[in-house]
């Protein structure tokens, strides 16, 4: 743009750039921000993560007033550069971390005046005695070099104090630290001066650092002359390109890199290897040494990829929401605004975050509460309406995803009574798709309240009705849900309801695993285990060979306690007191009012989705689902297993194969 700028203007014409940010500050300024924001025993070192998380975060581009002062060199229509702070006496950001530059055309107008610049601090410089010396002598010019900046000297002293600091110093004492080291002259009183003794006056940062120290040319307004601008060799030295400048693109390339590197991850890695957190950087900081700066790393700041601005928690309930999630979650700062998954939250951080919620505020609120309430603000406002609302049992139907026109589908919750793992789905369905789910009851009598899955069944039925009282219904349900959504639509039919798509995921028909005897289904349990440890044994070798011990104890430890009954999911959360009993006895009660399910036929068809990778030799094609479809079974089979089918990347070819059904059963496709 410069170049083509430069081109364009004619001699003696001149490029204005104006409300430029200092990139030499930006550290000053998130530092003066952090800090002010910190509370007084926060620790340094979490104080430079803070800032440093902020300065890789930047949205806005920030230039070094070193580049525009080396343009004359690398474009030679450009004759003089001058670049200066901002004027005014407000105290903001404005005046203190933004610049305007002039880019004069060449030849450079005006001769260069007066003797070489004085150094302020060496020459017992003052402005007191300035002005003596103005007033006085009326000298023609007088240049003054490396003046200490009263805007922004503490801000910057505050920022290297940060860098250099070892943990040991806290936010508040700095902040003291700060305020009593603060000195410097602002730049105003310089023009100030000018006015008053009538003397042109040019502050400039061609030459500033991290401190922001600035250079002064003062011109007698008689004397016909114009105050020079720095040569371009004289001002600061040259540094690469890209220490010019910050990348505030870089943080939209990442909202595409770190999803694309998660699902590719997600492919060969298990969960546990996954990273939570992917910063991007343009080159690693490194010591003298040559080796990396660990402490330059700026701290992952969760999974957040979005830039929207950032708005602090205001109430006490928002505050208190924060450091719950900044536990959680690992990240430094929390918005009001800030997305729970965005910022790397998965199912189980939700049950934690739920159980955290319940000790800290004393509402008991259902996990699929995340689905509508996923950022501070909403979770706030679901509080609040909790503790207004009376006492009694809450209502199973919730809205995944409740816009669109096309007529709704249902899923019912699997084995664990939540929704949450259909977060991914729903979201990949479509626009114009509603979706609705059914979460289990939660509470002190919420396992009492699970009998049977034909009365739940029929429980949900009666909310599915109130929202849409007659049919064709589209019913689907994951794994264990298999079963309930089946039933759901056999009471449906029984009803003289149509049921246009009863679809099951990778789920088996109840009571079919026991068609074998008991030594083939362990037989074949360990089989399906250790293939699959094959298949990801594979994977790690090609990797890093040094995580198999570890993926290998994980995985014989879950072998060996799910063969023994036992729930190493629930027994391996850290949840309150509280909620981990009422998660267990749900989970119990629906395991058991599965184990006691006997399918009924059904007049129509099933759909039958399968993981493609899923290996169970004890099923055949059709999973039993034959046995009591008398409509028949389509079978589909996808990419992926019974976990990952889940989750990106392989949740897409499930959206897609359960979009083909929902507008093949609606008549659309």
């Amino acid at each position: 743009v410069l170049e083509c700028a430069a081109e364009a203007v004619a001699p003696g014409g001149a490029i204005f750039v104006g409300d430029v940010r200092n990139f030499d500050l930006l550290e000053a300024f998130h530092a003066s921000v952090e800090l002010h924001r910190a509370p007084a025993s926060l620790q340094l070192d979490q104080l430079r993560q803070r800032m440093r998380s902020q300065v890789a975060a930047e949205c806005e581009l920030a230039v070094a007033p070193a580049f525009f002062a080396a343009l004359p060199g690398r474009l030679p229509k450009i004759g003089r550069v001058e670049i200066e702070p901002k004027r005014g006496r407000a105290d903001n950001e404005l005046t203190r971390f933004r610049y305007d530059v002039t880019l004069h055309a060449a030849p450079a107008t005006g001769p260069r005046v007066g003797p070489p610049p004085a150094e302020w601090e060496g020459g017992g410089w003052s402005i007191p005695e300035l002005r003596r010396v103005l007033y006085n002598e009326r000298p023609v010019s007088l240049a003054l070099s490396n003046v200490p900046n009263g805007r922004v000297s503490s801000d910057a002293w505050a920022a290297a104090a940060i860098a250099a600091s070892d943990g040991a110093v806290t936010a508040g004492e700095l902040r003291r630290s700060a305020g009593e080291l603060a000195g410097g002259i602002d730049p105003e009183a310089f023009w100030s001066l000018g006015d008053e003794l009538e003397y042109r006056v040019l502050v400039s940062w061609a030459r500033c650092n991290a401190e922001g120290r600035y250079d002064v040319t003062l011109v007698r307004a008689d004397a016909g002359a114009t105050p020079p601008g720095p040569d371009a060799e004289k001002a600061s030295p040259a540094r690469p390109e890209r220490a010019y400048a910050n990348q505030p693109l870089a943080r939209a390339r990442s909202r595409e890199l770190a999803p694309a590197l998660r699902a590719h991850l997600r492919d060969r890695l298990p969960d546990y290897m996954v990273p939570a957190a992917f910063v991007i950087l343009n080159a690693l900081p490194l010591t003298p040494n040559g080796k990396v700066d660990r402490r330059a790393l700026p701290a992952p700041d969760g999974t957040r990829t979005a830039l929207e601005s950032f708005v602090a928690p205001r109430t006490e309930a928002e505050l208190r929401l924060a450091a719950i999630w900044t536990e959680l979650l690992g990240v430094e700062r929390v918005g009001l605004n800030d997305d729970f998954f965005e910022l790397g939250g998965h199912s189980l951080l939700a049950v934690k975050l739920f159980a955290r919620i319940e000790e800290a505020f004393g509402h008991r609120l259902p996990l699929s509460t995340l689905f509508q309430s996923a950022t501070i603000a909403r979770l706030a406002e679901a509080l609040e309406l909790a503790a207004r609302a009376p006492s009694g049992p809450s209502k199973a139907l919730v809205a995944l995803q409740p816009r669109g026109t096309r007529p709704p589908l249902f899923l019912a919750h699997g084995a664990w009574g939540s929704l949450l793992r259909y977060r991914d789905l729903a979201a990949r369905l479509g626009a114009d798709q509603p979706v609705y789910g059914f979460e289990a009851p939660l509470g002190p009598d919420g396992a009492a309240r699970i009998q049977t899955v034909e009365d739940l069944a029929a429980d949900y039925i009666r909310e599915l009705r109130a929202l849409q009282p007659e049919g064709p219904y589209l019913l689907c349900g994951y794994c264990w849900a298999g079963g309930l959504a089946f039933e759901m639509g056999c009471q449906l039919q029984a009803a003289g309801e149509k049921v246009a798509l009863l679809a099951v995921i990778d789920s088996m028909c109840p009571g079919h695993h026991k068609a074998a005897p008991m030594h083939r289904r362990v037989k074949s349990r360990g089989r399906n285990y250790w293939q699959r440890i094959g298949h990801n044994l594979r994977r790690l070798k090609a990797i890093d060979p040094r995580t198999i011990p570890a993926f290998l104890g994980a995985r014989i430890s879950n072998f060996v306690t799910e063969l023994a009954g036992g729930l190493a999911f629930g027994l391996s959360l850290r949840l309150g007191r509280a909620v981990l009993p009422g998660l267990r006895k749900r989970h119990g009660a629906l395991i058991q009012a599965g184990r006691r399910h006997r399918p009924k036929p059904y007049p129509g068809a099933v759909t039958l989705i399968r993981a493609h990778a899923q290996t169970e030799s004890l099923a055949d094609r059709y999973w039993g689902w034959d046995r009591v479809a008398l409509g028949g079974v389509d079978v589909r089979l996808i990419d992926g297993d019974h976990r990952t089918i889940m989750y990106e990347p392989h949740v897409e070819g499930l959206a897609a194969e359960l979009r083909a059904c929902l507008q093949q059963a609606q008549g659309t496709g």
